[in-house]
Parts: structure tokens; sequence; C-alpha cells
């Protein structure tokens, strides 16, 4: 027997649930934040391996941070407009979808 997961109906996908830009707003600034810090952690890193001359340039981590700081840098990015927008209109009404509830952690307590 599987998980209830695995025989969950595609219905549940289409789900919606509101939100306010005021609720939306303090996890929009966590992850931001959040974002911001491991681009500059992976930033911080590649040039660390930069500083090692024992270190070549071909070497696969720079491949995993240029990943890392492109990734970071572009959700850090997403969520500053999230930020701007939940801002400016806190009392506005979001309409969003399954992965935006996960997006923004919103189960999380």
């Amino acid at each position: 027997m599987g998980l209830f997961n695995d025989n969950v109906s595609p219905k549940r996908l289409e789900w919606e649930y509101l939100y306010t830009g005021k609720e939306l707003l303090e996890k929009a600034k966590m992850l931001r934040d959040r974002h911001a810090a491991k681009e500059i952690e992976a930033r911080n890193k590649t040039a660390d391996l930069l500083r090692d001359a024992s270190v070549s340039q071909n070497d696969s981590r720079f491949t995993e941070l240029k990943r890392e700081i492109t990734t970071h840098g572009t959700l850090k990015e997403q969520c500053e407009v999230f930020v701007h927008e939940f801002s400016r209109e806190p009392e506005r009404p979001y309409l969003l979808g399954l992965g935006d509830v996960t997006f923004f952690e919103l189960t999380s307590k």
C-alpha cells in the first residue's frame, strides 16, 4: 500500500489559497535574506578556491558554486520583488497555488 501522496487526486494541484500581502511579507523577507546569505557564502567559497594556487581552474567545485550563485541570486531577486509588492499592497489578497504555499513555507511554524 502506497502513501497518501502516491494516490492523491490531481485535483489537489488545482487548490487555491488566499493570503494578504501582510501575511506573506515576513516569509518573503526571510527567504530573501536566506538566499542572499547562501549566494554570499557561495561567492566567498569561490574566492577562497581562486586564492588557493593548488586548485585547478577546471575543478568541479567551481561549476557547482557557479550554479549555487546563480540559483540563490535569482531566488533572492524574486523575493526582493515579492517584498516590494507585499509592502506596497499589504491588504491586497493574493491567490496562491500549492507550489506557492510550499515556496513561502506557509505550513511551517
